[in-house]
């Protein structure tokens, strides 16, 4: 059976958290209220429907989504990360986070691990949706330029790097069910063009 959300759905999740959807030509209006506590969400709708025809849709019909990331671009305090999480909200299927703090190690090696187990992770309970908050530190074309001395911090930055754009490889080609959402402040002209390659 399909699962489409249309305009004034209204779906309800854990928490006695109900979510409202109204849209018009311009814009969509997202409302989440959870017991006496609402909050309102405004997004442009092309932004909206497309992230809903092909990623948000497929997955919540056991589908593979149409790539497997999907970067939002733009300035502080526009809603990117709370986006990317009310779309796991509303599918209610696994969400892992990638946090810098919690990847970066002093301890040679820990970050590749943490990475790569989180990943592994991922695949391994999908459908997943994973979130990369604040994404710029491994998202930025000058992480690799800028790698020092073998072993050192641009070093881990190119290995961790490595790390996402195997992981993305091995997603598309074996049609997994899991979509990395990354949210960066940057501006689209300074992403890696290795993330915006097809496939990933």
């Amino acid at each position: 059976r399909k699962c489409v959300v249309t305009l004034n759905t209204k779906v309800i999740f854990g928490k006695n958290c109900k979510l409202t959807i109204e849209r018009n030509e311009k814009r969509v209006r997202v409302t989440e209220a959870c017991g006496n506590n609402s909050e309102v969400l405004i997004f442009p709708t092309s932004v909206w429907d497309e992230l809903f025809k092909l990623y948000i849709e497929p997955l919540a019909n056991d589908e593979t989504p149409f790539n497997v990331g999907v970067i939002l671009a733009g300035a502080p305090g526009t809603g990117k990360t709370r986006m990317a999480r009310l779309i796991a909200d509303m599918l209610s299927i696994n969400t892992v986070e990638i946090r810098r703090e919690e990847i970066l190690s002093r301890w040679v090696g820990k970050s590749e691990r943490t990475l790569r187990d989180l990943i592994d992770r991922a695949v391994r309970n999908q459908p997943t949706i994973i979130i990369g908050d604040e994404f710029e530190w491994i998202l930025s074309s000058r992480t690799l330029s800028k790698s020092e001395d073998q072993g050192g911090p641009g070093q881990v930055y190119a290995n961790l790097k490595e790390i996402l754009f195997q992981f993305m490889q091995e997603v598309f080609d074996n049609r997994d069910k899991v979509l990395l959402i990354a949210a960066t402040n940057m501006r689209p002209t300074e992403i890696d063009p290795a993330f915006k390659r097809y496939g990933r």
